[in-house]
């Protein structure tokens, strides 16, 4: 059941540096995040307009684009957010304007939606912030989202039933 020579202390330490590593990746991902968000909302909408991902003018896949827009209703419907609760008493769109979309949206629906513009400049002027090629910032993106998902996941799965043995024969010899 235990490893030979397994201590509280090694175990801890090796807790201790999981949770740290853990905290350490999900600042530094909630900050490209909001940056991803606020760069993809102010370069499109600034280009376009308001509602511009509502457009499959702008999208190679019309399909994929309506499951994308698909996906954003649901995001809208679901979402208990103040802000999106002040917008759907005010108004009547069946859409938030796009800077409202992109921090409500999944940042899984984010990168499908990158994924899916138009090459061209726009989609490039966001990659290029980041100061990367478009194909390599989609990659990163579809890279950040699922090591976020893999935080998520390991959030969800902290219930865990250990079952010890009743008796535990060890011999060990501390090594330093």
């Amino acid at each position: 059941m235990f490893k030979p020579c397994s201590t509280f202390d090694v175990a801890y330490n090796i807790y201790k540096f999981d949770s740290e590593l853990r905290k350490l990746i999900i600042t530094e991902l909630e900050k490209i995040e909001v940056a991803v968000r606020t760069q993809t909302a102010y370069i499109l909408s600034s280009q376009w307009d308001g509602y511009w991902f509502t457009d499959a003018f702008h999208f190679n896949n019309s399909v994929r684009h309506a499951k994308i827009l698909s996906k954003i209703d649901e995001e809208y419907q679901l979402s208990d957010e103040e802000f999106v609760k002040a917008f759907k008493s005010k108004y009547s769109d069946p859409f938030l304007p796009s800077w409202i979309t992109m921090e409500m949206s999944s940042l899984d629906t984010l990168s499908i939606l990158y994924n899916n513009l138009l090459p061209g400049r726009v989609k490039w002027s966001i990659a290029a912030y980041f100061g990367l090629p478009d194909t390599v910032f989609a990659s990163w993106l579809h890279s950040i989202v699922y090591i976020r998902n893999i935080y998520i996941i390991w959030k969800l799965n902290l219930l865990v039933i250990f079952f010890l043995a009743k008796t535990t024969f060890l011999s060990c010899k501390p090594t330093l």
